[in-house]
């Protein structure tokens, strides 16, 4: 039911559209880009195999938990990219945050030019079929599919943590186009 005490007949139980799109705002992307640049966020590279069992990886700073009881995460991808598919049709995923240090892998997986982007990177061990793992990165959380939704000219794939490692170390950030290290220090719990 919505406020106003009427059932919602859309594709989805429980979700609600807003009752009149209201226009966007009228900036080119480039503009709406560099204002969204000012919103800093981290670094991750996520992995995933195709059908053969071939490894692909990207760099993305879309990455939010939505969850923690079932733990679950999110991110999201153009739905022009070439990995699209593999990503769609992927059982597994795995998020590597990278840490400070790692600038030159964050530039080479979002590179498009690269043809294979885990030459020479160094992985951590692991089963033949699990998505990669980048060494040296902060943390690693292992994701199996849980949801997708097409929003806009993304898609937004949610996945549940089904293992996870933290390595620690300075995170790499990314604020107004520019990779930066992130603090190193102990994070204190907020008490409500």
């Amino acid at each position: 039911m919505d406020a106003g005490g009427s059932a919602y007949a859309g594709p989805w139980a429980g979700v609600f559209p807003a009752p009149v799109p209201a226009p966007s705002v009228d900036l080119p992307p480039r503009a709406l880009r560099r204002l969204l640049g000012h919103y800093p966020t981290g670094v991750a590279i996520v992995t995933a195999r195709d059908a053969q069992g071939h490894p692909h990886g990207l760099t993305i700073n879309s990455f939010v938990p939505v969850s923690l009881q079932p733990p679950l995460v999110l991110w999201n991808l153009a739905l022009h990219a070439k990995t699209l598919r593999v990503f769609q049709h992927a059982t597994r995923f795995t998020l590597s945050v990278l840490g400070a240090g790692q600038e030159a892998l964050a530039r080479r997986f979002a590179d498009p030019s690269v043809r294979d982007r885990f030459d020479g990177v160094p992985l951590l061990e692991g089963e033949e079929d699990t998505p990669p793992r980048i060494a040296g990165a902060v943390t690693h959380l292992t994701c199996s599919r849980h949801a997708q939704w097409p929003v806009g000219d993304h898609l937004l794939l949610a996945g549940r943590i089904i293992e996870a490692e933290e390595t620690g170390g300075a995170p790499l950030m990314f604020h107004r186009g520019r990779f930066l290290p992130g603090p190193l220090e102990l994070l204190h719990e907020v008490q409500p």
